[in-house]
């Protein structure tokens, strides 16, 4: 049975704000039409767990980034003004590893990815070319 992934590039839950309530929306909306999977990537954190809302369950995997994408984006607040996470992941979620491992070894041929945000792409181009 086609799966389908969301991927995104901050964490989802506890929901604080309304990108996050929108993201998670949307996920529990598919949750309830095909098995889902929310990854988002954060610090130094991996896990995978099962979470219900009401009756409707998803899977959510967490896996790190990058020494490199933190630092990145602290580099360039400096000349952006702020922290600029965004840019960070689109310069190097191509290379997290652990992202791209964990989307090859889930996912299988005829599943959908859902991109919350476009600077996600070099991850899934990755998982793409392994395959």
């Amino acid at each position: 049975m086609t799966r389908v992934f969301v991927l995104n590039h901050y964490p989802v839950l506890p929901i604080t704000n309304g990108g996050q309530q929108g993201v998670y929306g949307m996920v529990v909306q598919l949750a309830r039409q095909w098995p889902t999977e929310l990854v988002w990537i954060q610090r130094k954190t991996r896990s995978t767990t099962v979470h219900t809302d009401g009756d409707t369950s998803l899977r959510i995997s967490i896996v790190p980034n990058l020494w490199r994408q933190r630092h990145l984006a602290r580099l360039l607040s400096r000349w952006l003004g702020t922290i600029e996470g965004d840019i960070g992941t689109l310069l190097c979620s191509g290379a997290n590893r652990a992202l791209v491992d964990h989307l090859v070894h889930a996912s299988a041929d005829g599943d959908i990815f859902v991109l919350e945000h476009p600077w996600l792409w070099p991850a899934l181009r990755a998982v793409l070319r392994r395959r």
